[in-house]
């Protein structure tokens, strides 16, 4: 977590005598929080050290990956203190971060946005763009449906692949043709060949553990909405039975899972062995 008065123009440290989140909350304007998952949003902010010692007018912003349910109650505990949040969760893993290729996604009001564009406009060297997608919670939403996307891709062209390869009795043709045609992407130009033909599944691009939890939040506010979603159910149960074999590292392991299911091999002769 880092703090910084967006008044003063000028990076401050955080207080090193501080006993408490509370005590930190209580001496600056602006504050904001990259945590792992939602556990760890939860510990920190609503009910906890953050709210209790919020200054009144003062700006809470969370880079982390948290459900739209949580950040509403977040916002509305902040709130009844006179404090104020947006949501602004990342968009992109380990190799955006490093080139500097990291999207910001922001939810909340103008004001606020421009309020903090001084901080995160600090994080350049790590993000490449602050995209405004809508009022409170929208930044939460469009986290989860863009890493749900990723999981529910591999996993429709991981049944894709399966049928191409065992009717074709080879990958060449198949992989060769769909990076060629109007698929052509991430997953057919890198992934595929990099990840998936060679089972190269570390460092992990984007974890299935936490893709699990990004398409369980997302189907949960899909049965809040009434907004049926049986593609994204199923590939959520398929992560979690990954997960509950002990992979859940890179999420294109589900190419793997489809192999077994299949009885076919979709990956190079020299990759690494791999059991599911």
């Amino acid at each position: 977590m880092s703090a910084r008065s967006p008044l003063s123009g000028s990076r401050t440290p955080g207080p090193a005598g501080a006993d408490s989140l509370a005590e930190v909350a209580s001496q600056y304007s602006l504050m904001l929080a990259s945590l792992p998952g939602q556990p760890q949003v939860e510990s920190v902010a609503p009910g906890h050290g953050i709210v209790e010692g919020i200054q009144q007018g003062a700006l809470y912003a969370d880079l982390s990956t948290s459900s739209s349910t949580l950040v509403r109650r977040i916002d509305a505990a902040l709130r009844a203190k006179g404090a104020s949040a947006i949501d602004t969760p990342v968009r992109g893993g380990p190799d955006h971060c490093r080139s500097g290729q990291l999207i910001i996604l922001v939810g909340g009001e103008d004001e606020q946005l421009e309020s903090a564009r001084p901080v995160l406009a600090d994080l350049a060297d790590l993000a490449k763009e602050i995209m405004h997608v809508g009022p409170f919670g929208a930044g939460a939403v469009a986290k989860l449906v863009n890493n749900a996307c990723t999981l529910v891709t591999f996993r429709m062209l991981s049944e894709l692949m399966s049928l191409g390869v065992k009717a074709a009795s080879t990958t060449r043709p198949f992989s060769r043709s769909s990076s060629r045609g109007r698929g052509e992407g991430l997953p057919h130009t890198f992934v595929i060949p990099n990840v998936v033909f060679k089972h190269k599944f570390d460092p992990p691009g984007f974890a299935l553990n936490l893709g699990r939890e990004d398409v369980g939040r997302l189907t949960s506010l899909g049965r809040e909405l009434n907004v049926p979603m049986p593609i994204a159910n199923l590939s959520g149960q398929s992560a979690v039975e990954l997960v509950g074999c002990g992979h859940g590292g890179d999420t294109s392991i589900v190419f793997s899972l489809q192999e077994t299911r299949a009885g076919v091999v979709m990956h190079d002769d020299d990759a690494d062995e791999l059991e599911i």
